[in-house]
């Protein structure tokens, strides 16, 4: 074992920070990265894919520091009252402020104007957020002067699927925490060819349905079993095909996130990811024909065409027609 996943490991406190154990070079790299910043005081944003650690690698870099006080975090939750509440508590330790860009514009601003009136005794600013921040300046999201404020560094917290040869071990270190079961090599390589969208916290969540639902040897037929911890779902007959698929993956998203509510805002922000990928596939399903396209979504083709034109959505024609 490497010193630096050493450290990490030796540092990991929750389930959450099952994401710090990696010995793949983009892993490496990271751990030298928080080793070089947990010295400074300069502002990090921490940003990935969503379930990848970056909250455990935010407390990596607090505990790491000279700060001897404790580690607060705000989230979209706190609203402008509570950020002055925050930073006085705080006060010589570390603030980790979770998606800044889903605080409503008035906790934003209140924020900016706090971080300005800095003090001896300011704490670090840790932020985390999705993989593209400067993405959400452009759209609005997120007040550009609190983006310069709180990205100093900006350091990538890699998902799953750039380090699938670090699955086996992620899965013994959970298969451990979770229960005394074990997985024998051929199905932790099955488990490090399948695709987490999750990343840990999805892998996680598998983890401790296998322990909840068996003894013994894992067996590769439990992978796919349905989760005994799930709600039964909805009958296809009562609902439809579309209705009970989109149930199925809202319910694995409220599931990625533990004992935890996602962040509030959840209706604008499911409306907002999925007209995207729906609008695309169904340009591709007319061969990129603005009409068609049009008439099979039920828009007004210039409401169709200012959709596009707001999500930066390229047209080009082709054959495919259905």
């Amino acid at each position: 074992m490497s010193r630096r996943l050493s450290l990490a490991a030796d540092n990991a406190g929750g389930p959450a920070d099952s994401a710090l154990v990696g010995e793949t070079p983009v892993m490496q790299a990271l751990f030298r990265r928080i080793e070089q910043l947990a010295v400074s005081d300069l502002p990090v944003m921490l940003v990935g894919e969503a379930g990848v650690g970056k909250t455990a690698f935010a407390q990596l870099l607090h505990r790491l520091s000279d700060r001897t006080a404790t580690a607060l975090t705000l989230d979209a939750a706190n609203g402008p009252e509570a950020i002055q509440r925050a930073i006085d508590s705080a006060s010589g330790g570390t603030l980790v402020i979770e998606n800044p860009a889903e605080l409503d514009p008035s906790a934003q601003a209140r924020l900016v104007a706090l971080l300005d009136r800095a003090a001896d005794d300011t704490p670090r600013l840790i932020a985390t957020g999705g993989f593209d921040p400067r993405r959400d300046v452009a759209r609005g999201r997120l007040r550009a002067d609190l983006f310069h404020r709180l990205s100093g560094a900006i350091v990538t917290v890699p998902p799953l699927s750039a380090r699938r040869e670090d699955v086996p071990l992620l899965a013994r270190h959970l298969t451990a925490r979770h229960s005394g079961r074990t997985m024998g090599e051929d199905l932790l390589t099955t488990l490090a060819q399948r695709d987490f969208p999750g990343n840990v916290r999805e892998l996680d969540l598998l983890i401790r349905r296998l322990a909840a639902t068996g003894q013994g040897p894992v067996l590769a037929s439990e992978l796919d079993a349905p989760d005994a911890l799930s709600p039964d779902p909805l009958p296809l007959e009562a609902t439809g095909q579309l209705a009970a698929s989109v149930a199925a993956h809202l319910q694995r998203y409220f599931d990625l996130h533990g004992d935890q509510l996602p962040p509030p805002g959840l209706y604008d922000r499911i409306l907002r990811e999925i007209e995207t990928p729906l609008l695309r596939i169904a340009l591709d399903a007319t061969g990129g024909n603005q009409l068609r396209c049009a008439e099979l979504l039920g828009l007004n083709r210039n409401t169709l065409r200012k959709k596009l034109a707001e999500r930066n959505i390229q047209v080009t024609r082709s054959r495919r027609v259905m």
